[in-house]
């Protein structure tokens, strides 16, 4: 059954007016919610199409409920697009950069500077790595997200799994997450502790052994 904004009723929405930017957008972004490679390749060809359409007059912005904020819907487009480019299977954080140098003042800027934390804190090399997050940390040092992204290591060269970082951090920026409270310098969820350091294994064996060894008879 269709109803307001789900799927199939954005579907037949679409179907029956094209040019609609509102329902264009909204259809682009069910799409991307879907995790298949269909699906992601139309949204992203939803997304440009709303880079291309006249978006004048009262359909140019909608209100973000949960940034409180009035977004431009090509604006949105534009992060949508960039972002998936940094998450895909050969993550590119060109397209986020540029969106960040286009729009300073985006409210979706610091979504960008989040979504490519975790490319320049585990892939990228370590000089870009470190000028990454000093940037992001002297615009957004107030964000816990992006402050609790930082690699936690400030030396060696241990892997994510191990719960490390390759890139020792610089002075400045080390400085700025001192500054942050220590609640606030915890891994997200996606990263916690129990999932990038495994506990250390009983020694099972050794237990069995001294369980299973035969008890002397008595003389």
């Amino acid at each position: 059954m269709a109803g307001i904004d789900t799927y199939a009723g954005l579907n037949a929405a679409y179907a029956k007016d094209a040019t609609n930017v509102e329902v264009v957008f909204k259809l682009a972004q069910k799409c991307a919610d879907r995790y298949s490679d269909e699906l992601t390749k139309r949204s992203n060809e939803l997304y440009q199409k709303v880079l291309t359409m006249d978006v004048g007059g009262r359909t140019a912005s909608y209100y973000d409920e949960d940034r409180k904020a009035t977004i431009p819907y090509i604006e949105a487009a534009e992060f949508a697009l960039a972002q998936q480019a940094s998450n895909g299977r050969k993550p590119d954080p060109a397209p986020l950069r540029a969106f960040i140098a286009k729009h300073p003042a985006s409210v979706l800027v610091k979504s960008a500077y989040i979504s490519l934390s975790y490319y320049y804190g585990y892939q990228a090399k370590k000089e870009d790595a470190q000028a990454f997050f000093d940037e992001a940390l002297a615009k957004h040092l107030d964000d816990k997200n992006l402050a609790s992204s930082y690699p936690r290591a400030s030396s060696g060269t241990r892997s994510p799994s191990t719960g490390g970082s390759p890139w020792p951090r610089s002075s400045k920026t080390s400085r700025a997450i001192r500054g942050t409270p220590r609640s606030r310098r915890t891994w997200p969820s996606s990263m916690s502790s129990r999932t990038t350091r495994p506990r250390r294994r009983r020694n099972t064996a050794r237990t069995s052994r001294r369980a299973t060894s035969p008890t002397p008879c008595p003389l």
